[in-house]
């Protein structure tokens, strides 16, 4: 399975703890793709049929979109006045397959950022499931699993404060 891209938004809450730590709690929705690719082969009479080398096989590739409810807890390190570095757990929902074996799934997270101003500020992280991951959908009304994964993903994360306390 490869990963493909990954788009998201939501909102947060921080809240100091001391001068150097900080704790935030958010909900958010995540949508991502991930590819895998298969080789068959062809059918006799279709064009490659009895070729040389690949020529008797064809690749398809199958996309998995995915929708996800996320609520990230985060705790964030300051050592230096703009720098700081951030880990934590997330608790995902996967919401558009019927079939699903962790729900909600939990991923931890690591990563560092930069506060550009007092309101703006970024990160890059990396966040990777504790447990593989199956999903997929009902024929006939038996339950199938269409592909099995590790969440695995690094971030750019970009934030605003909209309210100062």
């Amino acid at each position: 399975m490869e990963n493909g891209f990954a788009v998201g938004g939501g909102l947060y809450g921080s809240y100091p703890i001391g001068k150097m730590f900080s704790a935030s709690l958010g909900a958010g929705y995540r949508f991502k793709t991930n590819d895998r690719v298969r080789t068959l082969p062809l059918e006799e009479g279709e064009y490659g049929y009895g070729g040389y080398g690949d020529a008797g096989y064809y690749q398809v590739t199958d996309k998995f979109p995915q929708h996800f409810f996320v609520i990230p807890l985060k705790f964030q390190f300051t050592p230096k006045e703009k720098l700081f570095l951030e880990a934590g757990i997330e608790s995902a929902w996967l919401l558009n397959y019927d079939v699903v074996w962790e729900k909600p799934e939990f991923n931890w997270i690591i990563g560092a950022g930069y506060h550009f101003t007092p309101k703006f500020k970024a990160s890059l992280s990396y966040t990777q499931g504790f447990k593989d991951q199956g999903f997929g959908g009902k024929r006939d009304g038996v339950s199938h699993i269409q592909e099995v994964y590790k969440n695995r993903m690094l971030m750019l994360n970009v934030s605003y404060s909209i309210f100062d306390f």
